[in-house]
């Protein structure tokens, strides 16, 4: 079966080295099927030099990247930036470089034949469908892989030309209101994987010390630990000010992350979060973007994961790394959330209020860390079962034997 998987082609490329969960779920996919080959795996990707020398690592996979000409970013640049009055380093809208590789992805699938094509999570993909042409090759054959919301700019037409790969129920719920009909017929649910043995390992007590001593971490503080993107709907700004609230001096906020991954872009959200870091002094912890295959060594360190979601968020992969991890969960009850992990060994909190709640949380789980490790175990054997890279990879290609309903 010739499959072919286009990624968003715009910012994070695949092989994912500036991280993003649908380049490294991408990844795991790659992986896997290096080992498995169910299929004759094509992935089209955005160029990036490190991501070029890294796919070589994957022989049985085909990784064709986009690269832009260097005129289409500085247009893109004029467009998003001094037009639109914005700042240098903030995302951009890319409208030409989408464009470009609208017309990149096209070409290439009319260069070649697929039995299926993905495409992955971003909805000016399906753009690709108003080519006639390309909707007809390819009719019965195309999947969208939706990993959030679906998009309000995304026409509803050409979703319905797609089977739809889902990560959660919530989302299939969200689907039939944007369509306006029940679309389960068309829908699967594919639930998120990661590499569980990474996140499951256990980090040696003197590299564990030596990792503090780099970042500047006291060895007897308790680590309250967030991980994500620095983004006001992942709840950053009320974690920080549920931390202020804490008074205790024997604890560190340990942030890990950054606006928009490894791309160096910032946002005004970020720096101003970046104040209140700096105002906290040597209670907070800021690391920055940290490679994905380093970010489990993070985890190791931590006494209380923090992760409240304050949107609706269709799944939450970061949850279920702290979990694998063996980490005690504060989570909120947002989205596909409650799906995935087992919230009789989580704190699940309702986004009211929800400040309080996670001073009341923290202290809390301080207060009987005995009692939650072991909850934390439980749920550990739970996501290390439920959602390792086989099984996900498992749960994709059948989804992709399956025919649109």
């Amino acid at each position: 079966m010739k499959v072919l998987i286009v990624s968003p082609c715009v910012n994070l490329p695949v092989p994912a080295v500036q991280g993003g969960a649908v380049s490294t779920l991408i990844e795991y996919l790659i992986k896997e099927n290096e080992a498995e080959q169910k299929m004759q795996l094509t992935v089209l990707s955005v160029y990036d030099a490190e991501a070029e020398e890294k796919a070589k690592e994957y022989p049985k996979t085909q990784i064709d990247f986009v690269r832009p000409p260097i005129i289409v970013d500085f247009v893109d640049y004029i467009l998003d930036t001094v037009l639109a009055k914005g700042k240098k380093g903030k995302p951009a809208h890319q409208y030409i470089r989408k464009q470009y590789s609208l017309k990149c992805i096209s070409h290439y699938m009319m260069e070649h034949d697929f039995d299926k094509v993905v495409f992955q999570n971003s909805g000016y993909l399906l753009n690709v469908l108003n080519n006639r042409v390309i909707a007809k090759k390819y009719k019965g054959k195309l999947y969208y892989h939706l990993h959030n919301d679906i998009p309000d700019n995304v026409s509803v037409k050409a979703v319905k030309q797609c089977k739809l790969l889902l990560i959660s129920e919530y989302l299939k719920k969200h689907i039939n209101e944007v369509c306006g009909q029940d679309m389960s017929r068309q829908c699967v649910i594919v639930k998120n994987g990661f590499d569980c043995t990474r996140f499951a390992q256990e980090l040696p007590e003197d590299k564990k010390t030596e990792l503090k001593k780099k970042l500047g971490i006291e060895p007897d503080k308790k680590i309250i630990m967030f991980a994500g993107r620095i983004s006001p709907t992942k709840g950053i700004l009320e974690l920080t000010e549920a931390f202020k609230r804490l008074n205790r001096n024997d604890t560190v906020l340990m942030v890990v992350g950054a606006h928009n991954f490894g791309t160096g872009q910032t946002s005004e959200f970020q720096e101003r979060m970046e104040k209140q870091f700096a105002e906290l002094g040597r209670r907070v912890c800021f690391t920055g973007f940290v490679p994905y295959d380093e970010i489990w060594k993070y985890y190791k360190l931590a006494d209380v994961a923090a992760l409240p979601s304050t949107w609706e968020e269709p799944a939450g992969l970061t949850m279920i790394e702290a979990c694998a991890a063996g980490v005690p969960l504060i989570t909120t009850n947002s989205g596909g959330i409650p799906e995935y992990v087992l919230c009789e060994y989580a704190c699940v909190l309702e986004r009211n209020k929800l400040v309080e709640s996670l001073v009341t949380a923290i202290n809390n789980i301080l207060k009987d860390e005995d009692s939650w490790r072991k909850k934390a175990l439980c749920q550990k054997e739970y996501i290390v079962e439920n959602y390792n890279v086989k099984r996900y990879y498992k749960a994709f290609w059948r989804a992709l034997l399956t025919e649109k309903g």
